[in-house]
């Protein structure tokens, strides 16, 4: 089986959310499979960081603008692909007919959150989800929330969606000893216990201020 996989994301040096969610997802299957050839579609800036092994090759899509909707739909029809990959969201409109496509939806926050996406934004990912996501073969939801939305938001079947939640890395996030992790909490002046931690890109839509104003009323 030939996988194609959108690697638009994964090798950004400054990762977020979806593009360390494609990194270590697309590493991920590389480790468990060396059976299934794959083509990783990468944007011409990439240079280092790639994942090599002897199932793997890499496609640069010179592409500046509209990356998905035109340089990767074309590849679509020139390369001999199974299955097309996706990670995050939005697939070719235009893409080989009986192509079968999985693709990953982490929320809807255009749908939930307009205003906190641009005019131009709001109108590509409503088109998105309104029409890409019914014709893509499977779909990926992180969390049932976030199915119970594509079922209830978008109309799209439940048995097209799985539910797969997100992975960790287990290299860097284990258990540590006590007394480890005392010192860690002297070291940062949070020995009190009263702290929390955030793990994400501080953004509006991620509405820190109420996280923070339930924090200060917490006794």
């Amino acid at each position: 089986m030939v996988i194609g996989f959108d690697g638009s994301r994964a090798f950004n040096q400054e990762k977020t959310g979806t593009e360390e969610y494609s990194y270590q997802l697309l590493k991920s299957l590389l480790k468990i499979d060396r059976h299934n050839q794959y083509i990783i579609y990468i944007r011409p800036q990439i240079v280092s960081s790639r994942l090599m092994q002897d199932n793997v090759q890499y496609r640069k899509i010179p592409w500046p603008r509209i990356w998905t909707q035109g340089g990767l739909a074309i590849q679509t029809f020139q390369d001999p692909l199974d299955v097309l990959f996706v990670p995050a969201h939005t697939l070719p409109l235009i893409r080989r007919p009986n192509l079968k496509t999985v693709v990953t939806v982490h929320d809807l926050g255009s749908e939930y959150l307009p205003s906190m996406h641009q005019l131009k934004q709001r109108a590509y990912l409503g088109l998105m989800q309104r029409y890409q996501l019914k014709t893509a073969t499977k779909i990926i939801a992180v969390s049932k929330s976030t199915k119970k939305d594509l079922v209830e938001r978008v109309g799209i079947e439940p048995d097209k969606i799985e539910v797969i939640y997100e992975g960790y890395d287990q290299k860097h996030y284990k258990p540590i000893k006590d007394d480890v992790l005392v010192n860690s909490l002297r070291y940062y002046g949070l020995e009190t216990g009263k702290y929390f931690l955030f793990v994400g890109t501080i953004q509006p839509r991620k509405n820190l201020e109420r996280i923070i104003e339930a924090f200060a009323k917490h006794d």
